[in-house]
């Protein structure tokens, strides 16, 4: 059974997952880049990528300001326990990818509304 970080509308939560997954053990795995992230990539990954750990309930996708000033888009897409926390591995590395993307598509702006936060039930 895996703990989890911190809930998902936490203010520091983009700062940790950041950390997390520019980790090197895991910027391989679970860092991608992409040119335009869609609504169709966001919800594939998350069925063909949900854990088999009992605690996941939900998933999320969290955007945040690129810090390197790339005018890129930086993408977590996490899932979530019944608290809205991030639930991560045995090792204490969250579930889920770190996405770059250039642009995000109209669809998946429109379901964002302008915020940072998409939560997938």
């Amino acid at each position: 059974m895996a703990t989890a970080l911190m809930k998902v509308t936490d203010p520091d939560l983009p700062g940790q997952l950041a950390a997390a997954f520019d980790a090197r053990r895991l910027r391989r795995r679970r860092s991608v880049s992409a040119g335009t992230l869609t609504l169709a990539d966001v919800t594939g990954y998350f069925a063909r990528e949900r854990p088999q750990d009992s605690q996941v309930k939900a998933a999320a996708l969290l955007s945040a300001a690129d810090p390197g000033g790339r005018g890129v888009f930086r993408v977590f897409q996490v899932f979530l326990d019944e608290a809205d926390r991030v639930c991560v591995d045995p090792s204490g590395a969250p579930y889920g990818r770190q996405v770059i993307a250039r642009g995000l598509d109209d669809e998946l702006l429109g379901y964002l509304g302008g915020g940072d936060l998409l939560i997938f039930r």
